[in-house]
């Protein structure tokens, strides 16, 4: 399912980090003691099995928090967009418009 404003690399790089940083926290709940993983490489290695699904049940809450993140970025950001060109067709009509966007955070 593709999003108008998005691309599938952008939504499977969040996907990605989604669940890497799921792993990394899975790992560290085994070593802090709150999550029984097991001790040897296939007790371990079963218990990651329980990642992906883990990730999927909470994806909702995952991207209610990305929403705000991005949303604070947005208020953060310094943008501005001049038009440098506009390019018509026989009819008077615009065919395209050249712009210079610029975005950045301070």
């Amino acid at each position: 399912h593709e999003i108008a404003w998005s691309s599938k690399k952008v939504t499977q790089a969040i996907a990605r980090h989604m669940l890497l940083n799921h792993t990394a926290a899975y790992i560290d709940m085994m070593c802090d003691g709150q999550a029984e993983m097991g001790t040897t490489r296939d007790e371990l290695q079963a218990s990651l099995g329980g990642v992906k699904p883990s990730v999927e049940d909470i994806a909702d809450d995952l991207l209610d928090d990305f929403v705000m993140a991005v949303k604070q970025q947005l208020k953060a950001a310094l943008y501005g967009a001049i038009v440098t060109g506009i390019k018509y067709d026989l009819a008077g009509g615009i065919k395209d418009v050249d712009i210079d966007v610029s975005v950045s955070w301070e």
